[in-house]
């Protein structure tokens, strides 16, 4: 993933976090594990993707009479917080924050149904989207894997229209860009309105369906727009230049981290 970092406000240097403390053994546990079943009743798990946060893994929601659902579960690190009572802390936030966008039902916006405490670890319960993260597609590998698998006539048709050949890496043709570029603004718009701002927008962020419609994810480093407290992170490369020099994470700073990835896309 991305690099990220995280930002806490102004204040004294917390002491250094001893990294062997109960809080982290019990993650390392959970993260480790073979499966997982807890009150919702998932299980059959494995990891989708790790970042600065956490793990992501890739588990089965399973109800009665064969019923069974994909899902995503992230469960966040407690590692880089000074303390377990700061981990608590800023689990809170994320909670509260979750169960706003949990609400917006955006088509856009990733569909979180569950935040839950396993035994201390927070793990959050998103819906599975069933595609590639824009950051992988644009990659030289999915073009060729793309040629290969591919006809002739529809890897033309692909290149033409999809994706194609750039000078450093491959890029969006740019309708589907702008198409991509929509999605994201009525996701955006969609926390926007409900007082919030994603904080980490970039293409790692950005989901492609195999239907063709674009989805953000990962709200872990969404806030509210009436406080700046809580821990802050984003990853330097699609940062606003006011979110470098400490400044608040805000919708115009939301829209400039996609301008930097509208450029990416097409560039």
């Amino acid at each position: 993933m991305t690099s990220t970092v995280s930002h806490h406000p102004p204040g004294p240097e917390p002491p250094p976090r001893s990294f062997g403390g109960p809080l982290l053994s019990r993650y390392q546990a959970l993260v480790d594990g073979a499966g997982l079943t807890w009150a919702t009743r998932v299980h059959r798990w494995r990891e989708i993707g790790r970042g600065g946060q956490g793990v992501v893994f890739l588990g089965q929601k399973v109800g009665a009479d064969g019923f069974a659902l994909p899902v995503a579960l992230k469960v966040f690190s407690p590692e880089s917080y000074r303390d377990d009572r700061a981990y608590d802390d800023d689990m809170a936030r994320v909670g509260a924050t979750a169960g706003r966008v949990a609400v917006i039902q955006q088509d856009n916006l990733l569909d979180v149904f569950d935040f839950v405490s396993h035994d201390g670890i927070r793990v959050m319960g998103m819906e599975w989207v069933d595609g590639y993260d824009l950051r992988r597609v644009l990659t030289q590998g999915t073009l060729d894997a793309s040629k290969e698998r591919l006809s002739p006539a529809h890897w033309r048709y692909v290149s033409d229209v999809v994706l194609t050949a750039g000078p450093v890496q491959p890029r969006l043709k740019p309708g589907v860009a702008i198409q991509v570029l929509r999605d994201c603004l009525a996701a955006l718009a969609a926390l926007h309105r409900e007082g919030l701002t994603h904080g980490d927008l970039k293409p790692a962020n950005v989901m492609l369906k195999r239907t063709g419609a674009a989805k953000v994810i990962d709200i872990g480093s969404a806030m509210d727009l009436r406080s700046a407290a809580g821990r802050r992170a984003w990853s330097p490369a699609y940062a606003a230049p006011e979110v470098l020099d400490g400044g608040p994470v805000t919708p115009t700073a939301d829209l400039a981290s996609l301008g930097y990835v509208l450029v990416e896309m097409l560039a």
